[in-house]
């Protein structure tokens, strides 16, 4: 099949199936289901872009073959690990937010991410968020909502920590 893009969102589905052939597939939208793991994707090589927002997922599994995948979007969900992204090193754009995740073990290889918004998890300390020193393109930080933006110096800190921070959450970083 020579289909490009695939929006299958709002549609009630609990299982991932039927996709392998869709080998030419660079956008799969997978949005507002119940989908509870990721699978069946492992032949969709072209992928670019995949959204697997507002479903049920717990871990993040079966994207080891994604290695062009670009835009991971999982927001809403109930993953609490960052495990499961070791082979995405073409991802820019990673969206975790609104999940239960406590630490960015797992992102460290991830070295062309530009974008990380993990607002509304479980981060409550500013060491947990080392690992991300490995990403030497990260300019855009979403972590508000989490317990670590009660911090008086929530943003000084982050700015001060990573240089290459252009913008925390929906605020541009100024630096003098």
């Amino acid at each position: 099949a020579d289909l490009r893009k695939l929006d299958l969102g709002a549609n009630r589905i609990r299982v991932m199936e039927g996709l392998s052939g869709l080998t030419n597939l660079e956008e799969l939208w997978l949005g507002k289901n119940k989908v509870e793991c990721i699978q069946g994707i492992e032949n969709l090589t072209k992928l670019r872009k995949l959204d697997v927002q507002n479903n049920r997922l717990r871990r993040v599994t079966g994207l080891s073959t994604l290695a062009n995948l670009e835009q991971l979007y999982l927001s809403h969900n109930a993953i609490d690990s960052t495990d499961g992204f070791e082979n995405l090193t073409n991802l820019d754009t990673l969206d975790l937010g609104n999940n239960k995740i406590k630490t960015v073990e797992g992102l460290s290889g991830l070295t062309d991410l530009t974008d990380l918004w993990m607002g509304t998890n479980l981060v409550d300390s500013f060491d947990v968020l080392e690992p991300l020193h490995q990403l030497p393109q990260l300019s855009c930080l979403y972590l508000e909502h989490c317990p670590l933006q009660q911090d008086f110096e929530y943003r000084k800190k982050l700015a001060s920590m990573f240089p290459t921070l252009e913008q925390i959450d929906a605020t541009d970083v100024i630096r003098l």
